[in-house]
């Protein structure tokens, strides 16, 4: 599997298999060409074999310093569950931060519950400034067009890299969730080797011994 950036001509081979990937829906014209061409430093490709099996297309804020967007996600549906998804994420979470941004937002739908465990286990909250609920999640109405009501989903990040205690050495989990001493807990299976986990909803190990 290769991540990479993106490029104009993807998005003449992108662009006529959204709707396909989408069961149907009319969902191309949520993207157009422009992103390939404007947003490319910030925005992936995986391959598998040469073939586009999935894609991530997001930017840097122009009106908000500290933040980045993610607009668009797509995975083939016969790689789905495969950690492309993940891999895209984190491959746009490292660019944010070496641009200095420690907040990414995005939104999704109310009702695609799959999508809302993803980003909650990629370390997004939903926030609760929504004009209104929707199956006991916060929207904003009609945000994408009439009856497209859309979570806010924010992902904020902490200290960045690796640091010590005079336990562990911490790094960030595997989900991309970046960890503070007060998130990490000792494994209580080997006292003489602590090592640290991440106490998110991942439960990923993220440190060892600094010893």
């Amino acid at each position: 599997m290769e991540i990479r950036s993106v490029k104009g001509s993807d998005y003449y081979v992108i662009s006529p298999l959204i709707n396909e990937w989408w069961g149907g829906r009319q969902m191309s014209d949520k993207l157009p060409k422009l992103f390939f061409d404007h947003f490319k430093n910030t925005s992936f490709i995986a391959e598998k074999d040469g073939k586009i099996v999935g894609f991530l297309i997001g930017f840097l804020s122009q009106t908000y310093p500290e933040e980045a967007y993610i607009h668009f996600v797509g995975v083939h549906p016969d790689y789905r569950k495969h950690g492309i998804g993940k891999r895209l994420y984190n491959e746009f979470f490292d660019i944010v931060k070496k641009n200095g941004r420690n907040i990414v937002r995005c939104v999704t739908s109310p009702v695609n519950k799959v999508s809302i465990a993803f980003h909650t286990k990629m370390g997004f909250e939903i926030e609760k400034n929504g004009d209104k609920e929707m199956d006991g999640v916060s929207v904003y109405t009609d945000y994408d067009g009439p009856n497209q009501d859309r979570p806010p989903c924010r992902k904020k990040f902490g200290t960045i890299g690796r640091m010590k205690t005079n336990i562990v050495e911490i790094s960030p989990c595997s989900w991309g969730h970046e960890v503070d001493a007060s998130m990490v807990r000792k494994s209580p299976k080997d006292r003489r080797t602590p090592v640290a986990w991440c106490t998110t909803e991942c439960r990923s190990r993220v440190g060892k011994h600094a010893g």
